[in-house]
């Protein structure tokens, strides 16, 4: 007869339950994949809050304008128009993510999917997310600011990119005092792309100045990319295609007009 074993003197009997388990040795990749989701998820924390804001449409729609963002596919505020819905408010900034309409998630929506659902109501609830990202737009990677005149204007001064090209103006000088230093983005030599939500690559100088003497408050898409390729580019020929004239028919000419046609085919 097999004899049971005898514990070692001193030691305490155990069950299986109480057995130590073998320490667990974490690979290097699965550390590695666990640090960039902290990372990741530490970089969503550090972003703006979303916020809501009921707008009601008036004379100049909600009040702003709107685009793609090629970097991310959000639709991003381009432009909040003064006294409109959106300035009224206070809280909308050029640059803003559009994140959801009527509790409708539209994060990286088509940018034909945000437009109805911001048309489909009268006061729209609109769900937005600060951001002072870079915008890509057309392939131009630009910065945004808002800036306000000053006594001085906007603090910098403007010029034609090349005097061999009729339009394309960039930022000659930013001064040392005034709000485009202070905000920080503009640089001496940067490119304007937009004002107010308008593309000017293709604008002439004059047309440049005007809008920025008559303006009070702009929002400012500036780039250092390399844009003369596209500023220089021939626009783009216009299909012309003959178009059938419209004709007003009575119902009973056109009754008239659709019998004719089948005689005509027997």
């Amino acid at each position: 007869q097999q004899q049971p074993q005898q514990q070692p003197s001193g030691a305490a009997a155990t069950s299986p339950a109480q057995q130590p388990r073998p320490s667990l040795t974490v690979k290097p990749e699965v550390r590695s994949a666990k640090s960039s989701l902290a990372e990741a998820l530490s970089s969503a924390a550090a972003q703006e809050p979303p916020f809501q804001v009921t707008l009601k449409r008036g004379p100049r729609g909600l009040g702003m304008k709107i685009a793609v963002d090629e970097a991310d596919g959000c639709t991003r505020v381009t432009h909040v128009i003064p006294e409109g819905s959106a300035a009224t408010h206070g809280g909308i900034h050029m640059g803003d993510r559009i994140v959801a309409v009527n509790e409708r998630t539209l994060v990286s929506a088509p940018f034909e999917e945000v437009v109805e659902a911001l048309g489909s109501s009268e006061t729209p609830r609109i769900t937005f997310q600060h951001c002072k990202e870079p915008m890509v737009m057309d392939g131009i990677k630009t910065r945004i600011a808002s800036l306000t005149k000053g006594p001085a204007g906007f603090g910098l001064k403007v010029c034609l990119m090349s005097p061999d090209l009729e339009h394309g103006v960039m930022v000659s000088e930013v001064r040392p005092e005034g709000p485009a230093r202070e905000s920080g983005v503009i640089h001496d030599c940067d490119i304007i792309v937009a004002i107010n939500g308008q593309n000017v690559l293709k604008s002439s100088y004059d047309d440049v100045i005007s809008i920025l003497k008559v303006s009070t408050r702009i929002d400012i898409m500036v780039t250092s990319d390399n844009v003369r390729r596209i500023i220089s580019a021939p626009p783009s020929p216009r299909r012309s295609e003959p178009r059938s004239p419209r004709t007003t028919m009575s119902p009973q000419a056109q009754q008239q007009q659709k019998e004719q046609q089948q005689a005509q085919q027997q």
